[in-house]
């Protein structure tokens, strides 16, 4: 008897709460195939969900095996929402402007758990400023302490480092959606 063993490879998924794990997939099977395994390792509904690869607003196509679409497999992928950039018809990026803008002039609740408010604060500078860079971080910090209500000290500092570097390698796109996430879960 021949048994056929399918090529499992070690593949990092970004999930759509930001949590990045890593799964054993089948890779030379089509990305629907490793979505539906995903989903059935998470428990959660694979209806309309879509691999992304970094820097990528397209997802890759289900019909596919991953390597036919990507030169590496060692990249961070992203488990979104097929198309995560819209919902209801309007952009996240958009949704990101009113929310954000709702907690700024205080129509929206502001978390009080300060974690929540440094994690919210280190996703608007990466949307508004980029990448983390020290000397930026440094330079806002004590403004935008003041505008979150966060006590300025050197853990707040270091945390909102710390958050702003987990957002590295996000799109704008994506951020915005991480940011109107988590300001539904409040």
């Amino acid at each position: 008897n021949v048994v056929h063993q399918r090529k499992v490879h070690p593949v990092k998924v970004i999930l759509m709460d930001g949590m990045k794990k890593h799964f054993l997939l089948p890779v030379d099977q089509p990305v629907s195939a490793n979505i539906a395994l995903i989903c059935e390792k998470l428990g959660c509904d694979k209806s309309d969900l879509g691999l992304f690869l970094m820097d990528n607003p397209d997802p890759l196509r289900d019909d596919l095996s991953i390597p036919e679409q990507v030169e590496s497999l060692d990249a961070f992928f992203f488990l979104q929402r097929g198309c995560f950039a819209i919902e209801g018809g309007i952009k996240a990026t958009d949704q990101y402007l009113q929310h954000r803008d709702e907690i700024l002039e205080r129509t929206h609740i502001l978390p009080s758990d300060r974690d929540r408010k440094i994690e919210l604060a280190a996703i608007v500078c990466h949307i508004e400023h980029g990448p983390f860079a020290p000397d930026l971080c440094s330079n806002i910090s004590e403004q935008l302490f003041e505008m979150w209500e966060i006590k300025n000290d050197r853990g707040s500092i270091e945390m909102l480092e710390g958050e702003w570097l987990r957002c590295d390698g996000m799109t704008k796109e994506q951020s915005s959606f991480r940011f109107v996430q988590v300001c539904r879960s409040l």
